[in-house]
């Protein structure tokens, strides 16, 4: 251990700086908020994601996040139960997330020194001191998403490199990168910021093989690690794999917000680019510190981690992994920076073609792990490099203390400059808190009010399953009265209650989330509107009305005093509770609200879900109706038009407020009654002239005639077909600004003497988990029409075990599943035993016991095989460089590898060193840049043109005048380090074109030293 620790110091270091977040947080308080609430109760969460089905949110989702469950939600659920306090628990994961990132980067590094040596201590040390400190982790050092892939991301490549050089075929390091897998499993919610860490894996391992050409080895370590990784992580994929079949409107969303062009390659290259970073929220900094980045020094400072990064290339030190992370650093500047130049119509049309790769709408957070992994180690081996040379070369000149003396101030001032990449971190002025915007509403710093546990009790103990609907709406940035106040991005409920929450639609736009809104949008409405009939169709039991919530009647969120007078004028609402500031209110019924039920009164309505609002005014609705909507899909025809009770046509006007004529459809004859909406009927009366209506020659009156109030016409006996109503006055439809707007008419067909009756009785059902449910169910011999109120989907399926049953699976109340069961042996007026379950649960619950053996059969293997230890012998000495690649220069030309003799037979210019004639041509190739630049800038031709000429130009100049790989990366860090002067000054358009050069001669140098590597492999 002594031993180990003598060789492994620094990690002494990094250990204690690993504790620096304990300096965030205050007494007392948890950090939560944003995209963060979950952070107010993390361990609500673990048993709410086991299932297919999560049925927690809203009425129900396939489960797309179901990797949260392990290890985050585990971690907390577990600590609460072993009683450590949700602040001290948090300290931990933050602590850990923030430590172990360093120590695994120090690993990987000292393996590219050779770890048994001491060689390699301080190029680990700095380059986990750059992974723990810089602008990325800065500006979100909470998330889900990036947080653990920052821990394992340097593991798996150094298992991998370490499988890779094994001289004999193993198992063990696939396996412990299967292990390993597991441990960020939370990071696979946002598959997006996964995918760049298996993009690298794979370069990698095409690295290997054109550096070893040990192809064999490379595909089956390669293909074990795959099937490993797969078989434990199959309890997750299985369902976000069936989940994302036919999620295309989750998708639609995704893509409909996107920052592809909010980042500029010269900010890429410092690890920025955010498009938070430098807008403003209510006047001022949406990152108080932001401007620091803009000034003097961070701003220099901050340019110098890339200088470093790409000026290591010049020693010849692991000179071949150093161009893979210089490859790798290059490859995830040119990403992060999206659609923007140079050539971001490559990007651009991977969004648009590539299937999936429209999660990477947002490139700078999503790219930019790949190349801060390259720029800590890269900078790591500068300084290293750096620091031995420097004492070799001070050595031969004074005495050798002194040299220690002048390489301990590098690594002083190296310090310095990292620390000041990520300066917050050190201070606490990362998280945000009451003086981030001169509010503490918008504090980030969490303490849940005492009377949130209460409630949460009350409903732990009355009805912990009854579904909930919050008031107000909540939106993202949503606020809370608490006392250092709440910024949320979700409702505080659907963590601090234990029942499914009903919120306000957030993005998506499925039948649940429409018919969810709307009672939001009747908030406010001039006639009052019932909300029975929408708190009934999505089975809610229980109103929670939120008064700590801030109002914002912009939003559209209401103040306590509005939403009581609004809540306590419904009539079928009474209010059971009060808890603080919170109100818990009952929806009246003559029984509990049905999750499963048999329909009633079969309600066909020609229009989609927005219809309610034109026809709960003016209807009678019945607890346990069927809507079925004709603009919603899928339908069936049994149990449509032919069968309903009533049939319902609200006719709206067209977009045009002055149309004076309406067409509509009659889906079935028979009788028919023309209702009009309250609102614009008070407008009729309140007109002097006669209001008079036309349908197809027959004219009926409105309003005041001869003494008679009409209001609601009798039209009698309609045929099937297309009708015309017209009127003889312009109409607009009634507006109110505080709702939605209504149809000034509703065509009413009663059919309920002639549709069939429903005989079947639901004795009980039985919730068994969120993917399964048993009914009990009598029948007297006629169909059944089963309503299941859980958002539909196609993966539910209803049987049962005692015959086979006949049922067709329909959209029922535009959002939820319905079957219609035809049956024969249903008709003997037994009781029999449905199961509803999610399709795909079966296959989880195989997949999770498949993991768990393959999980179980690893520990076994490492078990029995405890005592192998691999020897230095046992791995190709892939690390060691040889003898004359450490003395390389590399001055041989990209000619005399690629097109050897083509100076000779071009121009046929003798060879020669003269300085004078270096800088004339050197000078001849400036002036090109120049004039390309002054020539084209100010005409009509694309940028991406002008790049692609200058790339030619050097290529040629490198060519004919034999440069150096040395000669592009000095030329590249000359424009390098002109960006920060550029951006100091505020000349955004000179430091991208800096930028823009710099990553020119960079790649280019790259490229030659790939060519010259390639071209030595060849010989060898």
């Amino acid at each position: 251990m002594n031993l180990f620790f003598k060789r492994n110091w620094p990690l002494l270091i990094i250990i204690l700086l690993g504790l620096i977040p304990l300096w965030w947080f205050r007494e007392g308080y948890i950090y939560a908020g944003g995209d963060n609430t979950i952070y107010i109760n993390p361990a609500a969460t673990f048993f709410n994601f086991h299932f297919s089905w999560l049925d927690k949110i809203d009425t129900g989702r396939p489960n797309l996040i179901k990797a949260i469950a392990f290890p985050f939600s585990f971690f907390w659920f577990y600590l609460a139960k072993l009683g450590f306090a949700l602040v001290n628990s948090q300290r931990l994961w933050v602590v850990l997330h923030f430590m172990l990132p360093g120590i695994t980067m120090y690993f990987l590094i000292r393996y590219l020194y050779d770890s048994s040596s001491k060689k390699g201590a301080v190029a680990a040390l700095f380059g986990s001191l750059l992974y723990m400190f810089n602008p990325l982790v800065m500006m979100d050092a909470f998330s889900l998403g990036l947080r653990p892939l920052l821990i394992f991301f340097p593991l798996l490549l150094l298992f991998l490199m370490k499988g890779l050089d094994q001289e004999r075929f193993s198992l063990k390091y696939p396996s412990l990168i299967a292990l390993i897998s597991i441990g960020y499993c939370t990071a696979n919610i946002n598959l997006s910021f996964v995918l760049p860490m298996y993009f690298v894996l794979f370069f990698y391992v095409v690295f290997f093989m054109v550096k070893t050409k040990r192809f064999k080895q490379a595909i089956f370590i390669s293909f074990s690690t795959i099937i490993l990784a797969l078989l434990v992580n199959l309890w997750w994929i299985s369902d976000s794999l069936l989940a994302m079949v036919g999620s295309n409107d989750i998708i639609a969303v995704i893509r409909s917000y996107n920052f592809l062009e909010r980042t500029s390659i010269y900010e890429t290259f410092r690890l920025m680019g955010s498009w938070a970073f430098r807008i403003d929220f209510n006047g001022m900094k949406n990152y108080p510190y932001s401007s620091n980045y803009y000034q003097f020094p961070v701003v220099f400072t901050t340019y110098f981690v890339p200088f470093f990064a790409f000026l290591s290339l010049l020693f010849n030190k692991n000179r071949k992994e150093k161009i893979f992370f210089a490859f790798l650093a290059l490859i995830g500047i040119f990403l992060a920076k999206g659609i923007r130049f140079p050539f971001g119509g490559f990007y651009q049309y991977l969004y648009d073609n590539v299937p999936g790769f429209g999660v990477f709408r947002e490139p700078f957070y999503k790219f930019s792990i790949i190349h801060l992994l390259a720029f800590s180690v890269l900078v790591g081996c500068f300084v290293e490099d750096f620091g031995h040379y420097l004492k070799e070369k001070i050595s031969a000149f004074f005495i050798k203390r002194f040299s220690f003396v002048v390489v301990f101030f590098l690594y002083a001032v190296l310090t310095a400059i990292i620390f000041s990449t990520g300066f917050p971190l050190l201070t606490g002025k990362n998280v945000q808190d009451k003086n981030w915007y001169k509010d503490s509403r918008y504090s980030l710093f969490v303490k849940v009010p005492d009377y949130w546990e209460k409630i949460h009790l009350w409903f732990e103990k009355n009805d912990p399953l009854s579904r909930v609907i919050v008031f107000p709406r909540t939106y993202y940035g949503q606020s809370y009265n608490w006392p250092l106040g709440v910024t949320v991005g979700d409702p505080v409920a659907e963590y601090l209650i234990p029942n499914p929450v009903i919120r306000r639609p957030m993005y998506l736009n499925t039948g649940h989330d429409r018919l969810a809104g709307l009672p939001y949008e009747l908030i406010g409405d001039e006639e009052k509107t019932d909300l029975f009939p929408f708190f009934d169709l999505l089975a809610i039991r229980y109103v929670l009305q939120q008064n700590d919530a801030f109002p914002n009647e912009f939003m559209r969120v209401f103040g306590p005093e509005k939403m009581k007078i609004f809540l306590e004028e419904q009539k079928k609402l009474k209010r059971v509770e009060r808890i603080g500031n919170l109100n818990i209110y009952e929806v009246i019924r003559d029984n509990p609200a049905p999750l499963i039920y048999q329909a009633g009164e079969i309600v066909y309505v020609s229009g989609g879900l927005e219809s309610l609002t034109d026809i709960f005014p003016r209807y009678q609705y019945k607890s346990g109706s069927l809507f079925l909507f004709s603009k919603e899909a899928p339908l069936l025809p049994e149990v449509e038009v032919a069968m309903a009770s009533k049939i319902l046509i609200p006719i709206r006007t067209a977009d045009l407020p002055n149309n004076t004529s309406f067409s509509f459809e009659i889906p079935r004859a028979g009788s028919y009654q023309l209702l009009v909406d309250d609102v614009f009927y008070r407008r009729i009366l309140k007109t002097s002239r006669m209001f008079s209506l036309t349908l197809n020659g027959r004219s009926f009156l409105l309003g005041n005639n001869n003494n008679k109030v009409v209001k609601n016409i009798d039209l009698g006996n309609l045929k099937e077909g297309v009708y015309t109503l017209t009127v003889n006055l312009p109409i607009a439809e009634p507006q109110n600004e505080n709702s939605v707007n209504k149809a000034p008419f509703l065509l009413v067909g009663d059919f309920s003497s002639g549709s069939a009756g429903q005989q079947a009785t639901i004795l009980s059902y039985q919730k068994l988990n969120p993917s399964r449910y048993k009914i009990n169910v009598q029948n007297t011999g006629k169909p059944i029409t089963l309503i299941f109120n859980s958002t539909f989907d196609k993966k539910w399926s209803i049987s049962t075990k005692e015959f086979t049953l006949r049922s067709q699976h329909f959209l029922a109340n535009g959002y939820s599943n319905g079957w219609y069961i035809e049956t024969p042996e249903l008709f003997d007026g037994s009781e029999y035993e449905l199961e509803i379950e999610y399709s795909p649960q079966k296959v989880a619950d195989i997949s999770l016991y498949l993991s768990l053996f393959t999980i179980a059969t690893i520990l076994l293997y490492f078990i029995f095989n405890r005592k192998t230890k691999f020897s230095k012998s046992e791995l190709i000495p892939t690390r060691k460089e040889n003898l004359m690649e450490e003395k390389e220069e590399g001055k041989t030309s990209l000619s005399e590898q690629i097109f050897p003799g083509l100076k000779e037979r071009i121009f046929k210019i003798k060879s020669h060193n003269s300085l004078f004639v270096f800088l004339i041509r050197l000078l001849a190739f400036v002036l090109y840049l120049y004039f390309l630049f002054m020539k084209y800038k100010g005409h009509q031709v694309s940028i991406d043109i002008i790049f692609s000429l200058l790339v030619l130009g050097w290529i040629l100049n490198v060519i004919i005048q034999r440069f150096s790989y040395k000669i592009s990366i000095l030329l590249g860090l000359i424009f390098l380090c002109l960006c920060p002067f550029w951006r100091f000054y505020g000349q955004e358009k000179f430091a991208q074109d800096s930028a823009t050069l710099a990553f020119l001669f960079i790649s280019f140098s790259v490229c030659q030293q790939l060519s010259i590597f390639f071209k030595r492999n060849k010989i060898k």
